[in-house]
């Protein structure tokens, strides 16, 4: 019979252990969660935003999957050998990330030439002095290529089950515990 009563606290204390343990992970996640989303709102106000490479026009420098942070500047705030992000006018005003080879400014506007360090042309476009563009600030290697991953249908469909999977294992066992008298630290028994 004692056998019994002290199998039965150890198995209450590893299982008060494992749902507090449960318990904490959760919460860790989900600040990680908010405070990501927040991180990436208060970038984007304060001008900041990220970009994944999608071309290897400027491999080695940025590997395709690397996500480029780049802050909003001024066109004039740029030196010749940095790395801009553009609406390049002859793809249709899409965003290109490649390196400054010369700018010069005439009148309220300012022309640059740039070339992916991979390619062999360059681009010529202009912007006005009171216009903003891209300046690489940080680079995070192969941190789009798991983003890329992580919105595959099939990623986000086991996903979402494993998130499934453990909120029924949180919500059972919140259900299932055994009451503790306050105080007592120990399971109550019936009786």
């Amino acid at each position: 019979m004692r056998r019994a009563a002290i199998r039965s606290r150890r198995r209450s204390v590893l299982t008060s252990t494992g749902s507090r343990l449960v318990g904490w992970l959760g919460a860790v996640l989900l600040a990680v969660v908010i405070l990501g989303v927040c991180a990436v709102m208060a970038g984007a106000a304060m001008g900041y935003r990220a970009l994944t490479i999608r071309s290897g026009s400027m491999t080695p420098t940025l590997a395709v999957g690397a996500v480029v942070i780049d802050r909003s500047v001024s066109p004039l705030q740029v030196q010749p050998g940095e790395i801009v992000t553009f609406r390049d006018p002859k793809l249709h005003q899409q965003l290109v990330t490649h390196r400054v080879i010369s700018m010069r400014r005439s009148g309220d506007r300012v022309y640059f030439v740039t070339k992916g360090d991979a390619n062999v042309v360059t681009e010529q476009w202009d912007v006005p002095v009171t216009a903003r563009i891209g300046h690489e600030l940080l680079v995070l290697p192969s941190v789009g290529r798991m983003l890329g991953d992580v919105s595959l249908p099939m990623v986000r469909v086991v996903a979402l089950a494993v998130l499934a999977l453990w909120l029924a294992v949180v919500g059972l066992r919140w259900i299932w515990r055994d009451p503790v008298p306050a105080g007592t630290g120990c399971p109550a028994t019936p009786g």
